[in-house]
């Protein structure tokens, strides 16, 4: 069964009235897709991630099935998405719904993409690990795959082609996994951790923004111009309160965590929704679940 839908919403004004309604699009994903993503470019085009069943050998367990990380892309005033592309083939490839691959465009027009594999293809645990590569003629080539994160990867474009990257990392698996059983109630599991991708697929300083936060929850990252970014995501407090943050990156360093609001939301376990950011200009938009 093919799990991609993808519409139009499209709004008509005329005076005195409006209309709305929703065109459907050809769909690019084969039979058997899930997981999709969309982002856009600074010119507007709409660039679709998704994961499906993939044909042929691949390194890795050769029992395992194959899955291949695919994207397509949509021009302004298009109605037709160009011909899928494959960004990795893989039996390891880690897919679920809370976390999955994303892609976003640079200063320069690379893409960068980012997504997860699995140690062992036939098992979600044991953790999993962030994987990334670039492309500079829109999905046709890709680099080399690089070690990038670990869970609940974002990123955000900054001057100079370079890419803003955030992440939750696991202060008890060496950097992924969850150890819920044998955990201490209260106690600090996972930190959020930023670095710097340049061009030339070398990685800069390393972070550590948070260092207690919620275990499982989406991340958030949007830039605002002038190298300048904030981050979203939900956190932690001995006390089980895991309302959600606010940290602004200035170009050079990130600020202390604010809070995003003050819920009050303690649960001893991971809410596993983690917030959603926009921005246009200087204007900053968050949404999130309380």
């Amino acid at each position: 069964m093919n799990l991609l839908r993808i519409c139009t919403l499209m709004l008509a004004a005329a005076t005195g009235c409006s209309a709305t309604w929703l065109e459907t699009l050809p769909n690019p994903a084969q039979p058997g897709s899930q997981y999709s993503n969309l982002t856009t470019s600074p010119d507007g085009t709409v660039i679709l991630t998704w994961s499906e069943p993939a044909a042929g050998p691949t390194s890795g367990l050769p029992t395992a099935p194959a899955r291949a990380l695919r994207v397509a892309s949509l021009p302004p005033g298009q109605r037709t998405w160009s011909v899928p592309r494959t960004i990795v083939t893989t039996p390891r490839l880690m897919e679920n719904w809370a976390d999955f691959a994303s892609l976003c465009v640079g200063t320069d027009g690379a893409w960068t993409a980012q997504w997860f594999e699995r140690p062992e293809a036939a098992s979600n645990h044991g953790g999993y690990a962030g994987w990334v590569a670039r492309s500079t003629d829109q999905g046709a080539t890709w680099s080399k795959p690089a070690p990038l994160g670990h869970e609940f990867v974002s990123l955000a474009s900054l001057s100079g082609g370079r890419t803003l990257v955030i992440w939750l990392e696991s202060l008890r698996f060496g950097g992924h996994g969850h150890d819920h059983a044998h955990a201490t109630p209260g106690a600090p599991s996972m930190r959020l951790r930023s670095t710097i991708l340049h061009p030339d697929g070398t990685q800069g300083e390393t972070w550590t923004v948070d260092p207690d936060v919620c275990n499982c929850c989406q991340t958030t990252l949007v830039a605002l111009g002038a190298d300048r970014a904030w981050a979203a995501y939900r956190g932690h407090t001995p006390d089980e309160i895991r309302d959600h943050r606010l940290v602004h990156f200035n170009g050079e360093r990130w600020s202390e965590p604010q809070p995003l609001h003050a819920d009050g939301w303690k649960i001893a376990a991971c809410p596993v929704n983690g917030p959603a950011a926009a921005a246009q200009d200087n204007q900053l938009a968050v949404a999130w679940y309380t």
